[in-house]
């Protein structure tokens, strides 16, 4: 029998050696299979089981060695370039809050500020698409207003 590719794990490198594992999974549910599977340690306590979302970002995986966090998305997700950003975004605020020792610079803002940052990468890859490319591809970038 042929071994399944799915869920596709690679890393995002960072500074000193850790790194966030990325995992893109075929199907919502089983991304949210495996967020399940996930130790307390991982930062999910907050989140209500199974919410909807398609890409999630964890952290403070402190017993994974130099494992900082997870970041998750489903194959669809993967694709979105707004939706990657976000979540990289997410990442990069909790990693920059973490060497930094300090909680109160994006507790509050954090998920706006993400939004932000998926708003405007959407835009530009849909400017710059349809300025070298052509046409924009239809329903391959999730917009919003």
């Amino acid at each position: 029998m042929k071994k399944s590719k799915w869920p596709i794990v690679f890393k995002l490198p960072l500074q000193g050696g850790w790194f966030y594992e990325v995992h893109v999974f075929s199907t919502r549910p089983k991304m949210w299979e495996y967020r399940k599977s996930l130790s307390r340690h991982e930062g999910f306590l907050r989140m209500k089981k199974n919410s909807g979302y398609n890409a999630l970002v964890s952290t403070n995986s402190y017993d994974h060695g130099k494992r900082f966090g997870v970041i998750l998305f489903t194959k669809w997700s993967a694709q979105l370039s707004g939706a990657v950003a976000h979540e990289l975004t997410h990442a990069a605020t909790m990693w920059w809050e973490a060497t930094r020792r300090t909680r109160d610079i994006f507790k509050r803002h954090d998920e706006e500020f993400a939004r932000v940052m998926e708003h405007l990468t959407g835009h530009y890859w849909a400017g710059w698409w349809k300025k070298f490319r052509g046409p924009f591809p239809k329903n391959s970038v999730e917009v919003r207003p």
